[in-house]
């Protein structure tokens, strides 16, 4: 019998290595997913379960923490050990990470720049428990782009290293048309130390200034001060934090575990008022990547759809591509995400088609369409003087396919 229900994902297409890992994912009811637990262990591929929650969808020491509550004669051999060297090597990222975050809360705060984190340990601090629960890979913060010049020097002058030809920034350089097209594209940067690892500095929060409408002044404004420690860490109140993770992972397809797991703990973190939370999406321009995601909550992780959201769960005219597009994402493979020439063509168009269907107006499925016209790295395959800039969008699927077989041929030697 078809499923019925909006945005539906039918958890057994997919196979029991994902199945035990949504298990062990799910909201804190261990005693309820016992058997099903149980189950799985029985018949799960070890080495592929294990490259699956560690390196592909990251969420390792989630699941360890889930697995070692059970008895030994439950385990299969080989499955434990690896968790827990992950489990304690991210613990140490985590703490490491705090550390790096209450260093910034001194170092802006001296140089006077009001700032933001989100998502990464603060995430694992506040809803897991334990922030070494939640993969630690970068640090994200927000800093308005009136200080961005300050904030550059302040993490310089810490020893962390920002790389302009990685974001494309020295093409600006080559005159106002460039300078323009990448002030606009680009809304985050990189940044690096051998102490301190990656650090995301953003001046925007969202790839697309009309799908997440919240400005970060306003989210600074109305947001939360997170104890860690002896001090406190700017943070987004809960109701937004849970629209940027809706949104962030809609705008990705989904496809990794990790960002998923974040919503049963958000959700379960607080009673939540949901017209109230309905208006603040609908405000942000993000209801049907919140509607979405909390039916992926529901399906994959058994999450409870609340009473006064099920009639806003109504069947989208093209629900089906939603939620294809998604199981898509999580059961590919993880070379599609570390090299960008792997991903096939189909999904570069379903993708696009969903993430369409997610834009909560016309502006916002403009931009989609703009940055697809054109990508900052491929103005690096033809130096075009500043004035025939226009002629980089008619010439785009050539400048792509050269940088698909560019990078291709060097992965291949």
């Amino acid at each position: 019998m078809t499923d019925m229900r909006p945005y539906a994902l039918n958890i057994a297409q997919f196979s029991p290595e994902f199945q035990l890992a949504c298990a062990c994912c799910g909201a804190q009811r261990p005693e309820s997913d016992q058997g099903t637990v149980e189950r799985l262990l029985a018949i799960i591929d070890v080495p592929a379960f294990l490259e699956l929650v560690i390196t592909r969808h990251r969420i390792g020491p989630l699941v360890h923490a889930r697995l070692k509550r059970l008895h030994a004669s439950l385990l299969p051999p080989g499955l434990i050990a690896p968790l827990a060297a992950e489990a304690r090597h991210n613990a140490l990222k985590a703490m490491q990470g705090l550390r790096t975050l209450l260093l910034f809360e001194r170092w802006f705060g001296e140089a006077g720049i009001p700032w933001l984190t989100f998502k990464g340990c603060t995430t694992g601090l506040r809803y897991y428990g334990d922030a070494g629960q939640r993969h630690v890979n970068d640090h994200d913060v927000w800093v308005s782009p009136a200080q961005l010049d300050e904030a550059r020097a302040v993490l310089s002058a810490h020893g962390l290293k920002w790389d302009p030809e990685e974001t494309c920034w020295d093409l600006a350089e080559r005159g106002p048309l460039h300078r323009r097209f990448l002030e606009r594209h680009q809304f985050e940067e990189t940044h690096r130390s051998a102490e301190h690892g990656k650090v995301e500095l953003h001046w925007q929060l969202s790839d697309n200034p009309h799908l997440f409408r919240l400005q970060p002044e306003q989210l600074l404004l109305e947001g939360e001060r997170l104890a860690a420690g002896d001090a406190t860490l700017p943070v987004m109140n809960s109701v937004d934090l849970l629209l940027y993770i809706c949104e962030h992972g809609g705008r990705h397809g989904w496809y990794r575990l990790k960002w998923l797991a974040d919503l049963p703990r958000i959700l379960d973190h607080c009673a939540w008022d949901w017209p109230a939370v309905l208006r603040r999406a609908e405000q942000a321009g993000c209801t049907r990547s919140l509607l979405l995601a909390l039916a992926l909550a529901r399906d994959l992780f058994g999450w409870t759809i609340p009473a006064a959201l099920t009639r806003h769960l109504r069947p989208l005219l093209a629900q089906r591509l939603l939620s294809r597009t998604v199981a898509i994402a999580l059961g590919a493979p993880g070379v599609w995400w570390s090299e960008a020439y792997a991903l096939p063509l189909r999904w570069h168009v379903s993708w696009t088609l969903s993430r369409l269907l997610l834009m909560g107006s016309w502006r916002a499925g403009v931009d989609v369409l703009w940055r697809i016209s054109l990508n900052p790295h491929d103005l690096r395959v033809l130096a075009l003087p500043d004035r025939l800039f226009p002629l980089y969008r008619l010439l785009r699927p050539l400048l792509r396919g050269v940088r698909r077989w560019r990078g291709a041929r060097s992965t291949g030697s």
